[in-house]
């Protein structure tokens, strides 16, 4: 079992904008914001078989904080629990503060990726979800079962646990079949291309 991960070049969906002289292109406010997420959602539309969208902002030199709450977010935040969004090649840590403000001001968790580093934009799980968040993070997929053995917890308790993170927008989960036969759940990190880890 394995992700399915559609990399994305944003910069291929902001037509309307002016390339400038080394060829990037800049977004900027609610319109040029909203451009984009109408195309996102055309795209998106007609690929459903994706779970997470690795959206590439390699070629974009600026933004303020109202373009990528309009662009992305806001669709990140419309798809929670279906299918995760992260935003990766954020070349330096104005555009990154830019995503955060958005965020923020959505109180939605984003993963993001600048210059190497992975964090969470927005909330942050809360302090009695953390252990299981980061026990996901770390293994790339597990089980409701598992995290209850590692984490000393109930099935049930932990299978409530990890849902609420699906809920919250910092996981997302898949059916399988289990070892014993049935049908089960996996959950995994909203990662892009190349940080994912895939299920035995």
């Amino acid at each position: 079992m394995k992700q399915i991960i559609a990399r994305i070049k944003l910069i291929d969906f902001m037509g309307f904008a002016e390339p400038n002289a080394d060829g990037t292109k800049d977004g900027w406010g609610v319109t040029d914001g909203e451009a984009v997420a109408a195309a996102l959602s055309d795209y998106i539309s007609n690929s459903p078989e994706v779970d997470i969208y690795d959206i590439s902002l390699e070629g974009v030199r600026r933004i303020d904080a109202s373009f990528p709450r309009e662009a992305f977010i806001m669709l990140a935040a419309k798809s929670v629990g279906k299918r995760g969004f992260f935003v990766s090649d954020v070349a330096n840590a104005v555009l990154l503060d830019n995503i955060r403000a958005g965020a923020d001001k959505l109180s939605f968790p984003l993963h993001a990726c600048c210059q190497g580093r992975v964090e969470v934009l927005g909330p942050e799980p809360k302090r009695t979800q953390k252990e299981l968040y980061n026990y996901v993070v770390s293994k790339g997929w597990v089980t409701a079962s598992e995290v209850a053995e590692v984490c000393d917890l109930k099935i049930n308790n932990a299978s409530n646990k990890l849902k609420e993170l699906v809920d919250e927008g910092f996981l997302l989960r898949k059916e399988g079949f289990a070892e014993t036969g049935g049908i089960e759940f996996y959950y995994f990190p909203i990662y892009g291309q190349g940080l994912q880890k895939t299920a035995s």
